[in-house]
């Protein structure tokens, strides 16, 4: 659930994820299918603007499904044709409760000049790093909520 609550509200990745400078909703209303979202993080570029940014589009969302698509509308890393889908499930085991699975997973064509391992070995790190956030994140909830 706490999980969940962290990963499905769409505008707000700042909450749980350390390294996200920005994420603002930029066009429509947060968490409803259509809305965009920009966010960015990791230094600047000689403008001062962010170096590392994406806008994406979220396209559905089912919070009592818990799941999730959306797409990268613009980036600063070159994605094209993006679409992610995201499902969060109760886990495999009760004796660690809580428990859940995150399936995440995308469709993306090449980026020019970058070989397909290489691009997967990013992508991977990308989704590492927010799966070590969420879990810092939905540890704090507990906690928090245990002490209360």
């Amino acid at each position: 659930d706490i999980l969940w609550e962290q990963l499905s509200n769409f505008g707000q990745i700042k909450s749980w994820h350390t390294s996200a400078e920005i994420c603002e909703v930029v066009e429509g209303e947060n968490n409803k299918p259509g809305c965009v979202r920009y966010c960015a993080r990791g230094g600047r570029a000689p403008d001062g603007s962010p170096a590392r940014w994406v806008k994406e589009k979220l396209l559905t969302l089912d919070l009592a499904g818990r799941h999730m698509t959306y797409c990268i509308l613009d980036s600063s890393y070159g994605f094209q044709d993006n679409k992610a889908s995201l499902r969060v499930m109760p886990g495999p085991s009760a004796s660690h409760p809580p428990n859940a699975i995150v399936q995440w997973t995308f469709q993306m064509r090449s980026v020019p000049g970058v070989p397909p391992q290489e691009l997967l070995r990013f992508i991977a790190s990308i989704f590492s790093g927010m799966m070590y956030n969420l879990e810092r994140a939905v540890r704090r909830c507990g906690e928090t909520a245990s002490a209360s």
